[in-house]
């Protein structure tokens, strides 16, 4: 009796210790994981290959506000206002967390924020292809390929919305794969709601989440179309978009920085689906684009292999072909090309501006990397696809390529040292008399202007008008109720002839006489009546307005306006004609063109011998010491040659100089050239 109750004991032991038999494959979708990698080798990689990438985004850090939108980004998290549309609200919420830890500046703290959701994007990424392909090698090529390509570095170091899309799109792949291989319904949920949220951050997500719910439909119609499923996936998904909720709270007190007023449900749909920019495009209705859809993919393209060090595309073609003929990855490489050629098919066919303009090629480039995270992703199933020919090759070929990837990248990359956007709106302020009126025009004007008023708090006196916002109604209510004394004679800046709107010449008449009025920026094609009614006298990057009849002191000027020219450090590194770098070192330089150019008008206006000699010093001064930078400065200089060379013809031979490289560099359409021409001539 004892012997069959310690067998029976026995029995039931190994019973409780045998592991359970795994559950059916779900209406036969779900497909076994592929074997060699568990779950602790894919956190361990992720985790090894994030924080590689976080350390290299440390140590490249901007220290302070960077370009583009990171001004407007960083004074929206600071203030709870809402961005530019559509005004990814999940981006302006962790932001706001991000830049209330008390360490470093602010801006940093908001840097700090997108650097580790890029490194965290490289980990998910890396853990996703692991997942798929069973080799965690070609998970850390995959994330690492990604992670330190250069324009994907430059977006994860400085205050920007596009590292967070990453994130959750690599997200979406990891959800995806293990929906794929496990057919669990929690993580196509999961992926329901993360979708959401990455539409609460960034619309591109379309791309990537409409063909995965497309892909789940295609696969198990008899799943996913069912009510009750249907009504799971819509809960989840409408989950991830409450971040959403924020931006009608945003407008309640708006700051200068706000962007819309979402108080109503028009107001709303205006700015969610961008309409004041012209829904699902890049740019505003006056943008047209230069380039063909042909020409645009191919520059595309040309980027990409760029971007994945020649290797990555390859190696991507490689995964697509080798993913659909397994059944284990098939899905998973149909969804990937799927939202591979929709983005670049439909991006391309919408994308307005005009990219012969390098800095407008390089904002558009910002929208080429989500689809480069997909391509990343089919390289590391193309990797997969090798490492059972390569063997213990496949390490040396992974590590190879992250430490090729990042080694030719870092110096480049490195923005520790990059003050220049914090100097930047520094020297717009400074030289402004108190409670001056600014009105500038300008992304990078108005958005350094905010960092540098609403973060760092210089110069609260000064009211800051964005002419660009002022052409809608709701700016009113933002002037009105955060810039006093500033008098708008109208509903909206418009054309003249358009009806409740005003022109900017009727703006600064409504304000001159309260206060001084200074511009800071172009002025538009039909606002050529400013330059009639108004003489400008630069000073810094700014110039005031002065009614044409009111007298000047032009000694005091001359004194202050050569006290107030800027000296920011732009490194020739950082100076490349599709960065925002070159925008504030074009305009730091151009203030000192600008003041030789006044010189030379008053000089040419009162005869004024002495004056025209010092005004041709600065010319020339200026272009040799910046021979590339405007070609319209060598026109100037050989105008100013030309006036010299009245008196004394030894002049004649500096003057052809400077207009023979004016005509070597300068606009071909420009209507002065055959005087110019001509009077070479003789």
């Amino acid at each position: 009796m004892t012997t069959s109750y310690r067998r029976d004991q026995r029995v039931a032991f190994a019973t409780r210790r045998r592991p359970p038999a795994p559950a059916p494959a779900s209406h036969g979708a779900a497909v076994r994981p592929p074997l060699g990698v568990g779950a602790d080798a894919a956190v361990t990689s992720a985790l090894a290959l994030a924080l590689a990438a976080f350390s290299a985004y440390l140590l490249t850090l901007y220290p302070t506000v960077s370009g583009g939108d990171a001004g407007e980004l960083v004074a929206a998290a600071l203030t709870g206002s809402s961005p530019h549309p559509p005004g990814y609200p999940l981006f302006a919420l962790l932001a706001r967390a991000a830049a209330l830890l008390p360490i470093g500046e602010v801006a940093w703290r908001v840097n700090l924020f997108t650097a580790l959701c890029g490194a965290a994007a490289a980990g998910v990424l890396c853990a996703a292809v692991l997942r798929a392909t069973g080799n965690r090698w070609a998970g850390i090529l995959a994330g690492g390929l990604f992670a330190f390509s250069p324009t994907v570095w430059e977006y994860a170091i400085g205050a920007e919305v596009f590292a967070l899309n990453h994130l959750l799109v690599a997200a979406l792949l990891w959800l995806a794969v293990r929906y794929l291989q496990t057919g669990r319904e929690g993580f196509a949920l999961a992926g329901a709601a993360t979708f959401g949220l990455a539409l609460a951050n960034h619309h591109t997500a379309l791309f990537v989440g409409l063909p995965l719910l497309a892909t789940l439909v295609i696969r198990e119609p008899a799943r996913w179309l069912a009510p009750r499923a249907l009504l799971r996936l819509a809960g989840c998904f409408a989950a991830g978009l409450l971040p959403y909720l924020y931006l009608p709270l945003a407008s309640l007190a708006p700051s200068v920085a706000t962007w819309g007023d979402q108080r109503s449900i028009a107001g709303f749909l205006t700015h969610l689906l961008r309409r004041e920019y012209g829904t699902l495009r890049l740019g505003a209705a006056a943008y047209v684009r230069d380039a063909s859809f042909a020409a645009q993919v191919g520059m595309y393209l040309r980027f990409e292999w760029r971007e994945l060090l020649g290797i990555g595309m390859p190696l991507a073609a490689l995964g697509a072909w080798t993913g659909m003929r397994q059944r284990r990855t098939r899905g998973l490489t149909a969804w990937l090309a799927a939202s591979w050629l929709l983005y670049v098919i439909v991006f391309h066919a919408l994308a307005n501006l005009p990219v012969g303009n390098p800095l407008f090629l390089g904002v558009q480039q910002r929208f080429w990397l989500l689809p480069g995270l997909l391509l990343a992703a089919c390289a590391g199933l193309g990797a997969g696809a090798l490492a059972p020919r390569l063997g213990r090759g496949m390490p040396v070929l992974a590590i190879g390529v992250v430490a090729l990837q990042a080694g030719l990248h870092v110096r480049s990359a490195n923005r520790g040292d990059a003050r220049e956007f914090q100097e930047y709106g520094a020297a717009l302020l400074a030289p402004l008399p108190p409670n001056a009126i600014l009105l500038a025009r300008g992304d990078l004007l108005v958005n350094t202007l905010h960092h540098a008023q609403l973060v760092e708090g210089r110069r609260p006196d000064v009211r800051v008008v964005d002419l660009e916002r002022l052409t809608y109604p709701w700016m009113r209510r933002v002037v009105q109720a955060r810039l006093p004394g500033v008098v708008l004679p109208g509903e909206r800046l418009a054309p003249a002839g358009v009806p409740g709107g005003f022109t900017l010449a009727q703006l600064v008449a409504a304000n001159v006489g309260g206060a001084r009025v200074y511009l800071a920026g172009n002025l538009a094609a039909h606002e050529g009546d400013v330059a009639i009614a108004y003489q400008r006298w630069p000073l810094g990057m700014v110039a005031e307005l002065v009614p044409a009849g009111r007298a000047v002191d032009v000694a005091q000027w001359a004194r202050e306006s050569a006290e107030w020219l800027p000296r920011i450090a732009v490194p020739a590194s950082r100076r490349a004609p599709d960065g925002w770098s070159r925008v504030v070192w074009q305009d730091a330089i151009g203030a000192r063109h600008a003041r030789a150019v006044k010189l030379l008008e008053l000089a040419i206006a009162r005869g004024d011998h002495a004056l025209l000699e010092s005004a041709t010093t600065e010319l020339a001064a200026f272009t040799f010491d910046h021979p590339d930078a405007l070609p319209i400065a060598w026109k100037n200089l050989g105008l100013a040659y030309a006036h010299l060379a009245q008196r004394d013809p030894g002049f004649v031979a500096p003057m052809r100089a400077a207009w023979e490289e004016y005509l070597r560099r300068g606009d071909p359409a420009d209507p002065q050239l055959p005087a110019i021409r001509q009077m070479m001539s003789r």
